[in-house]
């Protein structure tokens, strides 16, 4: 049986209602949800007897696999390769990672930033950073879908840590990077 917990709070003229609720099986959490109403209250609730007032409602819902996806994977493939060539200062893992065509693109400073692969790639010498050994990089998230997925991944390089969102899609050749956008926050 699903745990529920319940909240009300009333705000102005306007209530919400709470509910989240959380399934598990063989002790592990699968599926976790929220669900929202939000009500009229307070003197306009009364105004009008017999006057029905509009909700919403709102659900949102965070499917947790504790059995992988049967494509995880291959999906963390090209995340990997993406990993390795920072490692490796390498545009070759880059270049197996991403599509062709994929764009990658930040806000930095004000102005968009979108390069493509070519350009992207440009920024790698073989070369690996001297402080290589300290940084790190992990695999946060990943949601999968037929032949779409989304990851989002955390470089943690000296004193910038970097986070990427990162558009997949499986194709004839594998699962490849379609698009990357990516914010750097200095420490």
């Amino acid at each position: 049986m699903p745990a529920v917990a319940f909240g009300a709070l009333a705000l102005d003229s306007l209530q919400w209602l709470a509910w989240s609720t959380c399934a598990r099986y063989a002790g592990e959490t699968v599926f976790t949800a929220t669900r929202l109403i939000f009500r009229p209250s307070g003197p306009s609730m009364h105004a009008h007897p017999g006057h029905h007032h509009q909700e919403t409602t709102i659900t949102t819902a965070a499917p947790q696999h504790p059995i992988p996806h049967p494509e995880e994977a291959a999906v963390r493939l090209p995340l990997e390769l993406y990993m390795r060539g920072h490692a490796e200062d390498c545009a070759a893992h880059m270049r197996a990672a991403f599509l062709p065509s994929a764009r990658l693109e930040s806000v930095r400073e004000g102005p968009l930033t979108s390069w493509t692969l070519d350009v992207y790639c440009q920024r790698f010498n073989n070369t690996p950073a001297a402080d290589e050994a300290l940084r790190r990089r992990r695999i946060d998230w990943l949601d999968i879908t037929g032949t779409s997925a989304m990851a989002k991944v955390t470089l943690e390089h000296g004193a910038v840590t970097f986070t990427d969102y990162f558009v997949l899609l499986k194709t004839e050749a594998g699962w490849k990077i379609a698009n990357k956008a990516f914010h750097a926050q200095p420490q």
